[in-house]
């Protein structure tokens, strides 16, 4: 009996062998343009999602170029906290007042410091070191944001209420100051 029933299963599938060809050829044809036609529809999203991501990103780097005010920045090494005090003026004034000032916290050892200040421009600058401030070296200063400026020719600074400035070999000074109020201003004005 089992046996007729495998004749018959292979009699069967003789005959009609055509049309299972047939329909296993169409079923695997199907199935591949089912799979290219997903393939296709996901790199078009993926296409469509690297540009939406691609012009996210350009927008966050064109607000980043386009700085709203003056920044501050320099190294300072010191062996004592310090408040560092930036003076400014904000046109031909000869001299700073509490008006134009910004105070930052400083740390025991070697810092970078980047201030921003509320104005675009600024016309000149004094960087002050609190009270007492012991030994300090300062490099790498210069204002970035709306007004870049290198302001690392220490030739160019008044010293105030300073002891011993030292220039090194690689253009940073070092100071001592047991003084109250000392501070460096740069002489030259910072718009022409």
């Amino acid at each position: 009996m089992s046996e007729n029933k495998s004749n018959k299963a292979l009699e069967f599938i003789k005959n009609n062998l055509k049309q299972v060809i047939v329909a296993t050829v169409i079923l695997i044809f199907a199935i591949v343009l089912l799979v290219i036609g997903l393939s296709g529809l996901f790199s078009k999203k993926q296409v469509i999602k690297q540009e939406v991501v691609k012009e996210k990103v350009e927008t966050v780097v064109e607000e980043v170029k386009k700085p709203t005010n003056v920044v501050v920045n320099f190294t300072a090494t010191s062996e004592n906290p310090i408040t560092y005090e930036i003076f400014y003026t904000t046109e031909r004034e000869v001299w700073f007042d509490g008006s134009h000032t910004l105070s930052v916290e400083g740390k025991e050892g070697q810092y970078t410091y980047a201030i921003d200040l509320p104005l675009e421009k600024i016309y000149r600058f004094r960087l002050d070191f609190g009270s007492n401030p012991g030994k300090v070296t300062i490099k790498d200063i210069y204002l970035s944001g709306t007004q870049e400026y290198d302001l690392n020719n220490f030739d160019l600074y008044e010293f105030k209420n300073i002891n011993n400035v030292e220039k090194d070999k690689d253009g940073n000074i070092t100071f001592t100051s047991d003084n109250e109020d000392p501070y460096m201003a740069y002489r030259p004005a910072l718009i022409r």
